[in-house]
């Protein structure tokens, strides 16, 4: 799957083991149709791109499960490599 920005970098999703899909974010151009990823033809290291907030602010957090009455969910910084199930974590 490809998510395209419009800036030109696209999110490129691969699926790698028992992980699932791993999302990259890469430099991406078009030829006969066709998406042509990074730069001669390989993914740079570092990327010049601004700094971002994003919807998760640590992607470190913390591992514990139990969720006290009125504390959020269990946080997205958490991957599932399946569907969620709630009754899996307390």
């Amino acid at each position: 799957m490809i998510l395209q920005t419009v800036v030109g970098f696209a999110y490129l999703f691969r699926d790698y083991g028992a992980v699932g899909r791993i999302p990259y974010l890469v430099p991406v151009t078009w030829k006969d149709g066709w998406p042509v990823f990074g730069v001669n033809g390989k993914v740079p290291e570092t990327l010049n791109l601004p700094a971002s907030n994003g919807l998760i602010p640590n992607i470190v957090n913390s591992d514990e499960f139990i969720r006290q009455p009125g504390e959020p969910s269990l946080p997205l910084v958490w991957q599932w490599n399946h569907n969620p199930d709630n009754n899996l974590w307390s």
